[in-house]
């Protein structure tokens, strides 16, 4: 009888197992990428909180992992109207409960005019691009 668990036989099994995660990897970045939708955006002073949405229609989790982003790291915002599209630079990060990046704070864009639709722990926010804008990172 031969023998099922030999050497030859569990380094086989530990670079398919290594060559599936790289493939998933791989998709997961292609089907995701480094860019996520955005969610509201809220001001404090002369700062902006722009914020990503957290969840998919099934509960998925959509937010990146909190190493994704750092304050003095560059993201765009694409897919608004032009005076909110553009490079900013991360001044903080607030993450959210499941370690993921909830939102990305930023210096107030100068020309654009906030419409505050929505509440948000007892806060308005403005939520006009909720799913329509893309955070990515440069």
């Amino acid at each position: 009888m031969k023998k099922l668990f030999t050497t030859k036989n569990l380094g086989y099994v530990l670079v398919v197992g290594a060559v599936l995660y790289i493939l998933y990897m791989l998709y997961k970045k292609v089907r995701y990428g480094s860019c996520y939708k955005l969610e509201e955006l809220h001001e404090t002073g002369n700062k902006t909180w722009v914020s990503l949405i957290k969840n998919d229609d099934n509960g998925n989790l959509l937010r990146p992992e909190a190493a994704w982003i750092k304050a003095g790291d560059k993201f765009s915002i694409s897919n608004t109207e032009n005076n909110l599209n553009g490079t900013y630079e991360v001044v903080q990060t607030w993450i959210d409960g499941d370690g993921r990046i909830g939102s990305l704070k930023i210096q107030t864009p100068q020309n654009y005019i906030f419409k505050y639709d929505a509440q948000q722990g007892g806060n308005a926010v403005d939520s006009t691009y909720f799913g329509i804008g893309n955070i990515c990172k440069i």
